[in-house]
């Protein structure tokens, strides 16, 4: 665990309390680091050594200030609100609760009968607990939608009505129909089952069509020259970010790859780092040059805390550790990007796993062929090309077809 201050006692009941759960509570021990890291920090900033309510308000408007400005994403502002809820409850002898209201009203008003329906949906469904206010979600927007089109007393739900709550609920949900699709299946066998409403079931087979995927960037070469400006290489940490966000920048390896390297992983005399994938459990061996070799060893010999732990990158701080799998490297990286100045907004993918875009789009750029990509990048999909396509228009234009094939029999300009 992190050498906390303030808050140690809480976060540690918080992992307890997680890793005493289901499967999804579980996931999110390592995901909480962070927003404990920067309650703490906040903590300090504001001279306080011991908990105090009115700091973790304080603490959730910073939050939701930031997410105003575009600095930090909804759905992080939500992690790391529920992260200081989850403090209260603790610090005030309260349980934990599974579901914590972000303090919004509902966006749909309904009428007592169609709230209790909501209701009693949600008690009906054995699924996770972190996902059924999702599909109370669907629910209420079902029978909002049946109350403005005056369908809340029809007796049967016509194909016209389903066919028309998709049409009105994709103008929200663009990107995840496939999930308001499962729900809403839910949902009218719930109210088939209950003789609340005729349904036929046959007429609740549609399939939502794929969702455009989101092109997200890669790293200009501009961008990785200043980020790798950033660390102070005369200090200690320094040298360890340098070594960690070069070696990055140079092989795309993955995060929690980075924090489980090992001395015998490192092959010197061949250039080589070789190690087997978290992700995919796969070997993996990655060519790199004197310069990573060198920043390396930079920090092995003159940096790294004396351990005798196998592991290369360790904490600065004692008692000295691995890094943990992903989130150690990547505040690594979020630190350093925040002190670059590289422009950056809410979801527009500059984070450490663009190391890995960027890789790709290099190697595409470079004509290298598909299986050397794949292996590069660890992957055994055989369509990894489709992934760096978009991030290079020139390659991309030489895919394009001219309209040799489609005659035009008039022309438009």
């Amino acid at each position: 665990m992190d050498n906390f201050v303030v808050l140690k006692d809480g976060y540690s009941a918080i992992q307890k309390h997680l890793l005493s759960g289901d499967a999804a509570q579980h996931g999110r021990t390592k995901i909480y680091l962070p927003a404990c890291r920067s309650l703490e920090a906040f903590y300090l900033a504001e001279g306080k050594s011991s908990y105090d309510p009115a700091i973790n308000s304080k603490f959730r408007k910073n939050i939701e200030s930031q997410i105003q400005c575009g600095l930090r994403s909804e759905r992080n502002g939500r992690l790391y609100r529920r992260f200081t809820f989850m403090i209260d409850d603790y610090y005030s002898g309260r349980p934990f609760q599974a579901i914590y209201s972000s303090g919004k009203r509902y966006k749909y008003k309904l009428d007592e009968g169609s709230e209790l329906l909501v209701e009693k949906f949600k008690n009906s469904l054995n699924l996770s607990s972190t996902i059924i206010p999702c599909a109370g979600t669907i629910a209420r927007s079902f029978f909002y939608y049946l109350d403005q089109n005056g369908m809340l007393d029809n007796q049967e739900i016509t194909e016209e009505t389903i066919v028309g709550f998709l049409q009105f609920k994709s103008a929200e949900n663009k990107s995840s129909m496939d999930s308001v699709l499962y729900f809403f299946r839910k949902l009218l066998l719930f109210l088939s089952d209950n003789s609340i409403y005729t349904v036929n079931p046959a007429i609740a087979v549609y399939k939502a069509a794929s969702s455009r995927r989101k092109v997200l960037p890669a790293f200009k070469n501009s961008e990785i020259e200043t980020l790798l400006d950033i660390p102070d290489r005369s200090t200690p940490i320094g040298k360890r970010d340098y070594a960690i966000l070069l070696l990055s920048s140079f092989t795309g390896i993955r995060a929690v790859d980075i924090a489980n390297l090992t001395f015998e992983n490192i092959r010197q005399k061949e250039g080589i780092i070789t190690f087997i994938q978290h992700k995919t459990k796969r070997a993996n061996a990655l060519p790199v040059n004197g310069e990573v070799l060198c920043a390396l060893y930079d920090y092995i010999d003159n940096a790294r805390p004396e351990s005798s732990l196998p592991y290369v990158f360790l904490t600065m701080v004692k008692p000295y550790r691995k890094l943990s799998d992903i989130s150690s490297v990547r505040s690594i990286f979020q630190r350093n990007f925040h002190a670059s100045g590289i422009e950056k907004t809410a979801g527009d993918g500059k984070s450490f796993h663009a190391f890995r875009r960027t890789i790709g789009k290099w190697l595409l750029e470079s004509s290298a062929d598909a299986q050397m990509i794949s292996q590069v990048l660890g992957q055994h999909d055989r369509d990894v090309l489709k992934r760096y396509l978009p991030l290079s228009p020139d390659i991309l234009r030489e895919c394009a077809l001219d309209f040799s094939l489609i005659p035009l029999e008039t022309e438009v300009y």
